[in-house]
């Protein structure tokens, strides 16, 4: 963790990836937390920081220095962990290994949600190794049902790292989800390819081959939404 440019950013503004989520009551959840976390302070025996939310009423986070994984130039700070945000405070759920890899250390693909189930109907999904000057989408393939993109679309740190922030996942039943990596002037044509026709990763396949769009599709990654949530405690 390179703290020297972290402690430059003291009173300013950061990014928390993977994105922080709200949750407004048991069951129930609201988009991921896309706001700005102000650096507050940073501990030095032992390392920590604390952060302040620009939204009303959500306690201050504090984090030890064992959950920080990196901070990105500008205002962008890697956690190690998951952070929820209840209406009884903030828990923190640890995450084993390494948040997203290297370009060139592995193939294009989500890395996050660790688990295969959530019990929120909005979630951010985070990957790795993505190609360079590509735009990310995401989209969900609901099992005999159809492709459905999700809004919104991001774009790779130089590691290529990439979170997205809003996956649905309204209903509860078993979906996979993908990530498609293409250039930025194609997005317009890649969202046009989506309409209640397209019911397979084949088919979308083969109308992006069929348009000249240069793209790379990600493994996909099984994600089912289950009625309860699931508290897990730090490890």
């Amino acid at each position: 963790m390179n703290y020297r440019e972290l402690e430059k950013q003291i009173g300013s503004s950061l990014r928390l990836r993977p994105y922080a989520v709200i949750e407004a009551a048991r069951g129930v959840s609201l988009s991921p937390h896309e706001g700005a976390w102000h650096l507050k302070a940073i501990g030095a025996r032992p390392r920590s920081v604390t952060l302040l939310s620009d939204q009303a009423g959500v306690a201050p986070l504090a984090l030890p220095g064992d959950l920080l994984q990196h901070f990105q130039s500008p205002n962008t700070l890697w956690l190690r962990c998951q952070v929820t945000i209840t209406t009884s405070g903030i828990e923190i759920e640890g995450i084993s290994g390494h948040i997203g890899r290297h370009r060139g250390e592995g193939l294009f693909r989500i890395d996050l949600p660790a688990t295969t189930q959530s019990h929120l109907e909005w979630t951010p999904v985070h990957g790795s190794a993505a190609p360079a000057d590509r735009r990310i989408l995401v989209f969900t393939r609901l099992v005999r049902q159809r492709l459905w993109l999700q809004p919104g679309e991001v774009e790779a740190d130089q590691d290529g790292r990439w979170a997205h922030p809003r996956v649905n996942l309204h209903a509860s039943q078993e979906r996979y989800v993908y990530a498609l990596a293409v250039a930025p002037e194609s997005v317009p044509l890649a969202r046009s390819l989506f309409g209640p026709d397209l019911t397979s990763v084949v088919d979308l396949q083969q109308r992006l081959r069929a348009s000249g769009t240069h793209f790379a599709l990600s493994e996909p990654k099984l994600l089912n939404r289950i009625a309860d949530p699931l508290h897990v405690t730090l490890s």
